[in-house]
């Protein structure tokens, strides 16, 4: 019974913490609405009819404006939710707490997988492969000194131990 309200606990704590940096960033920055920048949605941005020139430039302008509030919304998400989820799962390699430290460990890479995909299409080919680079790393550099050096240190059988 215990494992199973460990293993919730984990899980709650894997599920929220993405949602709860989503929020935090909104809450700071406020994410760009479409009816904010798109009051009459009749025209579309180069409308070829000459009466409905004017209105079509005003979209495109606004359609401008949109895509750059977007943008600086999901670089703002990426640049909270990958530190954090860094943070997070260095945080859940090292507490020992029954379903917290788990729960801290898939809830941080959750929020850096969040981090990737709220802003996955601006970033250029060097950051995306830099930076999953630099977490891949750290994940194998906490299973083999947190977790597994841990558990050797505690007598228990590992892995890589072959138990």
């Amino acid at each position: 019974m215990l494992t199973a309200k460990r293993f919730a606990i984990g899980f709650g704590i894997a599920i929220i913490l993405p949602f709860l940096v989503h929020f935090g960033v909104a809450t700071f920055a406020a994410s760009p609405k479409w009816a904010d920048y798109h009051p009459d949605n009749r025209v579309s941005c180069g409308s070829p009819e000459p009466e409905k020139a004017a209105q079509a430039k005003e979209q495109c302008r606004r359609d401008e404006q949109f895509v750059a509030a977007q943008k600086r919304f999901s670089h703002q998400e990426f640049n909270a939710a990958v530190p954090i989820g860094i943070v997070a799962m260095i945080l859940g390699s090292v507490l020992a707490l029954g379903g917290v430290g788990p729960g801290l460990l898939f809830g941080g890479i959750l929020t850096a997988v969040y981090g990737y995909g709220s802003d996955w299409h601006y970033l250029s080919d060097g950051v995306r492969f830099y930076s999953l680079l630099s977490i891949l790393a750290l994940l194998v550099a906490l299973a083999y000194f947190k977790i597994e050096q841990g558990a050797r240190s505690n007598g228990k059988p590992t892995a890589a131990s072959g138990g």
